[in-house]
């Protein structure tokens, strides 16, 4: 798979912005919104599966997952392509899950959170390329996000519908499920599979999406 690296300039009635860069999946010039983006640079990071991306902003690395090399006996599964913005030739493959990872979020400590179909969770230091820790879960994990404003808290969504929240100070386990509609009032994070407010019958099928939004002005339950 090739991501090309590219430059956006948003455009207004009154003035165009200085570009600056940012990242797309698809090659060639894309107009989105007001913005126009114009192709800088292809990297090629994987020769197929490249599924999903996070950037680490302590670093400047793009990581990338992957499957491992095909024949490569010591290393199955699939993992972590990092890729330095500063000199994109440079990159390291971080071999992390058994099975293929459907979702990678990196918090503020360069920790890579993934969410794999192998039925775990791990976090993984970009520094020192070593799994610092592992949850398992009843069925693929299919997304993952870091609490914003707790950063020891994360979330994964699995294949089952459901969301589980973590605490990385709790090694063993999930520490609750969090409710997918905003009227339960049980959780911090909204789930892209679930409606916003509790209607209709229930939902089926993974949780393939999800964000934590701080807190509103509509009060501690609205996020």
């Amino acid at each position: 798979s090739t991501m090309a690296l590219s430059t956006a300039a948003s455009v207004c009635s009154d003035h165009a912005s200085t570009a600056q860069p940012t990242l797309t999946a698809a090659a060639g010039q894309m107009a989105g919104g007001s913005s126009v983006f114009a192709q800088h640079r292809n990297i090629n990071v994987a020769q197929a599966e490249a599924r999903v991306m996070d950037f680490d902003r302590a670093s400047g690395i793009l990581v990338v997952s992957r499957p491992s090399a095909r024949g490569n006996q010591l290393m199955r599964g699939a993992g972590l392509v990092k890729v330095s913005l500063t000199d994109p030739r440079h990159m390291e493959y971080v071999n992390i899950h058994t099975q293929r990872i459907r979702d990678v979020a990196v918090n503020r400590d360069s920790v890579a959170l993934t969410a794999s179909e192998d039925k775990s969770l791990r976090l993984t230091s970009l520094i020192s390329n070593a799994v610092v820790q592992k949850y398992s879960v009843p069925t693929a994990a299919w997304s993952c996000c870091w609490h914003r404003e707790e950063p020891q808290y994360f979330f994964a969504g699995l294949q089952n519908n459901k969301v589980l929240l973590f605490d990385v100070r709790n090694t063993a386990h999930h520490v609750t499920e969090v409710g997918t509609s905003m009227d339960n009032g049980s959780g911090s994070a909204t789930a892209a599979a679930a409606p916003v407010v509790g209607r209709g019958p229930p939902l089926s099928g993974p949780v393939v999406s999800m964000a934590h939004v701080a807190q509103g002005p509509l009060g501690r339950n609205f996020r």
